[in-house]
């Protein structure tokens, strides 16, 4: 079997995959120091082991996922495929692992934040069946 023909499995994120997701946030300028720090994901798994998720190709993490909720309801976060495995279904296959587990949590809506000016990630969102909405809010925040 080719490394193309290598097939995709979705599983929950080990403690040792921290380098090889922090190199797919680094690759897609999607690091954020607050919410991607190694012990934000450790105290994240800690909470909620189910809470984020990996694609795993020949051994190697090539994706990842994170859901958010707490009972009132429920986001996909931080969705990210390394650049030389996308256009291969590997997106959409951790979105839709996200999407379950979300669902199976009793949650009938999800909610994705995607950049306004990025119309491309918009398109790509809408395909897989996510609708824009007519507001728009802006992150704002404050160090405690």
């Amino acid at each position: 079997m080719t490394d193309q023909e290598a097939e995709v499995r979705v599983r929950n994120y080990l403690l040792e995959d921290y380098p090889q997701v922090r190199s797919i946030y680094d690759e897609a300028d999607m690091f954020y120091e607050p919410f991607d720090t190694e012990d934000k994901f450790v105290a994240k798994i800690h909470r909620d082991p189910e809470s984020i998720m990996v694609a795993v190709k020949s051994n190697q993490v090539v994706g990842t996922v994170m859901i958010v909720e707490d009972g009132r309801m429920s986001m996909i976060f931080r969705l990210a495929v390394i650049e030389r495995e996308r256009k291969q279904g590997i997106g959409p296959k951790l979105l839709q692992e996200a999407e379950r587990r979300l669902k199976d949590r009793g949650h009938n809506e999800v909610h994705i934040l995607v950049d306004q000016n990025n119309e491309e990630l918009q398109d790509y969102y809408a395909r897989l069946g996510y609708e824009k909405t007519s507001y728009y809010y802006r992150w704002q925040t404050k160090v405690l």
